[in-house]
């Protein structure tokens, strides 16, 4: 494998001393492991529909809505107060969701090769010159976003439908037909960044 590697880099643009020997299988396996991420995306989304329906649904259940709301300035800052704990759930929840996949970039090689090129890598057919450390900053930024996304259509919906029950059917439902789409085709978001990387 290191000598393949070697005579693929040598055939490629640029002095062979400016390129590291990276280790491309466990890179490609981290970037193809659609399972991982998807399982994860799909337990962080249910736990932050769980996280903000209870928000609801206890406010409910103590009648305060009748009482506050009738205030001039009770349900601005009742609303003001919700979006903050559920930032702050999102965020806890982005975390726990996102750590672990980074942290397998970083057994890898303890994010030693972030300056390497894709274009370099001989197992992924790539031609765009971007680093190892941009994809990586591009895609859990997109994953990122993807988890704000999901929390900005569930603080809509909560207020929208008073009926805790179907927000959590309709969040977590809406969540585990995506990911089984997904799972269908084999590919997350790694995988579309790449196909859009090579388009480029």
């Amino acid at each position: 494998m290191v000598e393949e590697q070697r005579d693929a880099l040598m055939e490629k643009e640029g002095d062979i001393s400016d390129k590291y020997w990276i280790d491309e299988k466990s890179y490609s396996a981290a970037i193809y492991d659609y399972q991982t991420p998807l399982s994860a995306f799909f337990i962080g989304s249910a736990a932050l529909v769980l996280w903000m329906s209870s928000i609801e649904a206890s406010d409910g259940r103590k009648g305060l809505y009748g009482l506050l709301y009738t205030t001039k300035a009770g349900k601005p800052q009742m609303q003001k107060m919700k979006r903050y704990v559920c930032i702050t759930g999102m965020l806890w929840c982005m975390i726990c969701t996102l750590l672990p996949q980074i942290l397998r970039y970083y057994r890898i090689d303890g994010f030693s090769c972030m300056g390497q090129r894709m274009s370099d890598f001989t197992m992924l057919d790539l031609q765009v010159d971007i680093s190892v450390g941009s994809f990586l900053l591009i895609l859990f930024l997109a994953k990122a976003v993807l988890f704000a996304l999901v929390c900005g259509l569930l603080l809509i919906l909560v207020r929208k439908v008073q009926n805790v029950a179907i927000v959590i059917g309709t969040g977590v439902g809406c969540t585990g037909l995506t990911i089984l789409l997904f799972w269908y085709f084999r590919t997350d978001l790694a995988t579309i960044l790449l196909e859009v990387l090579r388009l480029m």
